[in-house]
């Protein structure tokens, strides 16, 4: 009786013992789940703060001219400049939703803006930003602006929009504000390139000679066009990239400058 009740007991024990290991393999995929729904929660939660804060900011911005197709910004830079030091511009699209401020790094890190939000925290949807080759004054035979192409549009994501031959018509000046003036660009192609940095594919853009080359090229390849613009080895161009879904090759909007506000 005595060992019947002991092996009674440790029987129970085992059984226990195993019932326990089986709730714990059974809780492991809930708790990753759970884990996995905590993490892009807060992505996602992170990114709209981002959004909304580009939106507050913009808020705080004032239009000059009523006119949806050619209203202007009235750029606040000791404004912005508190929300980070290396904000030295402002892009406007009118009659889209980009309209953001600018960022390169003082440090030069060109890649740091790759991956980090307005406020320096890690992750996205990030910022337009340029590479420290360019000067900030948009100088350059070349100046490109780079953007994120997010899902929702925001950032560059709406760039992809040029590839339709109505939209690219009706959407063809880009402003650039800076703190001494604004400027005028007008596009002029819209095309798909592989991944190779322009800069160096076109030799810096140092001679008249890669400037030419690089304006016939993207006429050659480009989803759409406009000859009405006179592009040539003096002109200032404003190149604006982003991913496409293919991690091989950038979308690219190309525009000249054509006048001074």
């Amino acid at each position: 009786m005595y060992e019947y009740t002991v092996g009674a007991i440790v029987l129970r024990k085992i059984r226990l013992n195993e019932y326990k290991k089986l709730k714990r393999k059974k809780l492991i995929p809930v708790i990753i789940i759970a884990i996995f729904l905590v993490v892009v929660g807060i992505i996602i939660g992170h990114r709209l703060y981002e959004n909304n804060r580009y939106e507050d900011i913009l808020s705080q911005m004032e239009y000059i001219d009523n006119d949806s197709q050619n209203k202007r910004l009235l750029i606040d830079f000791s404004y912005l400049s508190k929300i980070n030091s290396d904000i030295y511009s402002w892009i406007d699209i009118p009659g889209s939703s980009i309209s953001y401020p600018v960022l390169q790094r003082e440090d030069g890190n060109d890649e740091y803006y790759l991956n980090h939000n307005l406020d320096k925290t890690l992750g996205y949807p990030g910022v337009i930003y340029s590479h420290s080759v360019n000067k900030k004054d948009y100088s350059d035979r070349v100046t490109i602006l780079y953007g994120h192409n997010m899902r929702n549009g925001s950032m560059f994501g709406e760039l992809q929009r040029y590839k339709d031959t109505e939209y690219f018509d009706s959407h063809q000046d880009i402003y650039i504000h800076t703190k001494g003036e604004v400027k005028h660009y007008k596009v002029f192609a819209a095309l798909t390139h592989d991944d190779s940095y322009i800069v160096s594919y076109y030799n810096g853009f140092k001679n008249e000679s890669d400037i030419l080359a690089f304006y016939s090229d993207s006429m050659s390849n480009a989803i759409n066009k406009n000859y009405s613009y006179n592009v040539n080895a003096d002109s200032k161009i404003l190149v604006l990239s982003t991913c496409e879904k293919d991690d091989t090759e950038r979308f690219l909007l190309e525009a000249v400058l054509v006048d001074f506000i």
